[in-house]
């Protein structure tokens, strides 16, 4: 029998470009501070291996869920294009992301182009031979992570609007500010100008008219800037929290995967306590205000229910 010999893969003593990526899922202090560390570690990792060059350790505080918005990732991603990348270094393959589909579909685009992902905690290469399966594996499981925390956090927030102990209860809108302990008091300035939209509003004023006025009065709208638009002041006067109740949910997550808020028009339950705070304006103003601007809708409702659209508006 004729002697086998092992002919050893070739080895390149090409540098590798080697990046990093993290990500911590919100802006709080405690994760910053996280974020911060593991940029410098990543730096210094690279910084201190002969055989890389540093390209660059990209960053973000964002929900996993939402690539879209993760201009570190997005960054790093067309540094990839470019052919400026060999290798990202990544903590885990949840830090890549949570959304299997989306992220599978990066992976192996990556792959194609010849850039390797290493996660470090799992210990693995997207360009070993056994990878590509491993890698959706652990996607499967950091999505299973992320819908269970989806479901932990629906319960809480409804636990927390049945209880009445929901934060979101006090969240402030305009006309009020927080006191030492979180609750709502009025902010006379600001509770001054919204009593002044409400009156000119049934005075006849059309929600372009009102945000004209304001205008000429130098005064801000609620995210200050210099105009508010008609869409600010309809949702001013039609917020019950200025006559002192709160409505809560009135907006949901369906799909956690996307994270986009649906208006609640009686999918969900909603929460409502009656006199929570002192009001800006009363009962009686806010009503009419609804009334007022039903009667300006061009929008009618039929014996049956239905909606329909009127030929024009009412004067």
């Amino acid at each position: 029998m004729s002697e086998v010999i092992v002919i050893p893969p070739k080895t390149s003593d090409k540098r590798k470009r080697v990046a990093a990526y993290c990500r911590v899922s919100s802006t709080k202090a405690e994760q910053l501070s996280s974020l911060k560390v593991q940029k410098e570690n990543y730096e210094s990792q690279i910084r201190n291996t002969s055989e890389w060059d540093f390209v660059g350790v990209y960053c973000d505080a964002e929900s996993g869920l939402k690539s879209h918005k993760r201009k570190g990732f997005i960054e790093l991603l067309g540094k990839c294009e470019n052919g400026e990348v060999d290798l990202i270094l990544v903590k885990s393959i949840s830090r890549f992301g949570r959304n299997m589909y989306e992220s599978l579909l990066t992976l192996r685009h990556l792959k194609d182009i010849g850039v390797d992902v290493w996660s470090e905690q799992e210990n693995l290469k997207l360009l070993n031979y056994s990878a590509d399966s491993d890698f959706a594996l652990m996607l499967i499981v950091a999505q299973a992570e992320s819908e269970s925390k989806s479901e932990n956090i629906k319960f809480g927030l409804k636990y927390g609007f049945k209880s009445g102990a929901s934060k979101l209860y006090n969240r402030v809108c305009y006309g009020y500010t927080h006191d030492e302990n979180g609750n709502l008091i009025i902010d006379e300035i600001k509770a001054t100008i919204v009593k002044t939209i409400f009156d000119m509003y049934l005075n006849g004023y059309s929600f372009s008219g009102i945000s004209k006025l304001l205008y000429e009065c130098n005064i801000k709208s609620p995210s200050g800037k210099d105009k508010w638009s008609s869409e600010t002041i309809s949702k001013l006067l039609s917020n019950e929290k200025l006559s002192g109740d709160v409505i809560v949910q009135k907006t949901f997550v369906e799909n956690y995967l996307d994270g986009r808020q649906i208006k609640n028009d009686g999918q969900r339950d909603k929460y409502s306590v009656q006199c929570h705070h002192e009001p800006v304006i009363s009962k009686e103003l806010f009503d009419a205000v609804q009334e007022e601007k039903r009667k300006r809708s061009n929008v009618a409702v039929g014996q049956d229910g239905a909606t329909k659209r009127r030929s024009k508006k009412s004067k």
